[in-house]
Parts: C-alpha cells; structure tokens; sequence
C-alpha cells in the first residue's frame, strides 16, 4: 500500500496514520480500479504524483550516472532537466535532490573554471539548504564550503573567509569532522 492524504478536508494525515479513525482513502499500488478503468478522483491524482515523482527520479538518476562517469556536457543537461521540473518552481524546498543537483552543476561548472556559473550554482544549493537543513548542518557547512573556494577564485577574500569559518565553525561544533575543518583551513591558507 502507498501512501496519501486522506479525502477529508479537515485532516492532513496520510491515510496510514488516521485508518484508525475511520476516514482514510487507502490507495493500492495499482488498485483494481485502475483496471476497471473506473478511478476515483483520489486514486487518479495519486498515480499521477507517483508517475511524476518516478520521472524526477529517473532524471537525477541518469544525471548522476553521467556526472560519475564524467560525461559533464550529458550530465549538465540532465540537471539542468530536473531542476526545470513544476514540482520546483511551485516549492524549491520539496527535495533535497534539487540542492545535490545544483550542488554537482556547481562542481561540473568549477571543473570547467567557469566559476561565475559555479558560484551562482552552489548559492542555490546554500539557500536550499539553508531552508530545509537550517544553518548548524552539515550538508550546510559543505555548501558554504564550495561557496567559499569559488569566492577565493574569484578574489573576493572577505566574503570567502565569511563562508568558510562558517563551514568551520559548523562542522566544528556539530560533527566533529576534523577533515572538513582542515580542508576549509586549506582554502584559507591557499
């Protein structure tokens, strides 16, 4: 069985966790409905999220297959793909896949010394991270980190000391990653 919201306007569980209280629409993988071709409203939209959320996955799926495969021209465009998708445009925050895809572009685009593209791409995935992760992540401190070896690229060392003791003090405090810490006091030292 999946998961989805029960019908009743006034509830904003899954059917899963208000079964118990009688008012839930259980969806079934594929229920018989769909055979009989005879698909309650609920039912229909709930296929469709499912096909829609499948093909997101397939696209970073391939995305990252070519980015491992450093095929960086394939792997641009499969991003760039997935990023363009409705789900985004209506709520940036739904997946933290949107933040890895702008986080990877960032690395392709920095690989290629276009560190302006790079710099735009690892904000986004900053600010993603920001909002779902809040600021004493780690995910966070990589972000800041990647954001701050573009700034030393491009020359602007106060902003890029800002981002990196920001990584430091992050992973500091709440991972305990000496590695990280040290890599972000290379930077520094660079």
């Amino acid at each position: 069985k999946s998961q989805t919201l029960c019908d009743d306007d006034d509830c904003r569980e899954y059917s899963t966790q208000c079964v118990r209280k009688g008012h839930a629409v259980v969806v079934e993988s594929f229920p018989f409905s769909v055979w009989c071709e005879k698909m309650t409203e609920a039912e229909a939209s709930h296929l469709k999220i499912q096909s829609e959320i499948t093909k997101s996955t397939n696209i970073f799926q391939q995305a990252e297959m070519y980015y491992h495969n450093n095929q960086f021209e394939k792997a641009i465009a499969y991003y760039k793909t997935f990023i363009q998708q409705k789900q985004f445009q209506e709520d940036p925050t739904k997946t933290g896949n949107l933040a890895e895809s702008y986080l990877r572009l960032g690395h392709i685009y920095r690989e290629q010394n276009q560190n302006p593209e790079a710099l735009n791409n690892f904000m986004k995935a900053l600010n993603i991270r920001k909002k779902t992760h809040g600021m004493n992540r780690t995910e966070t401190a990589a972000c800041y980190s990647c954001v701050g070896s573009i700034l030393i690229r491009l020359k602007f060392y106060t902003d890029a000391l800002e981002c990196l003791f920001a990584a430091i003090r992050i992973n500091y405090l709440y991972s305990g990653k000496n590695t990280e810490v040290a890599i972000n006091y290379c930077y520094i030292a660079d």
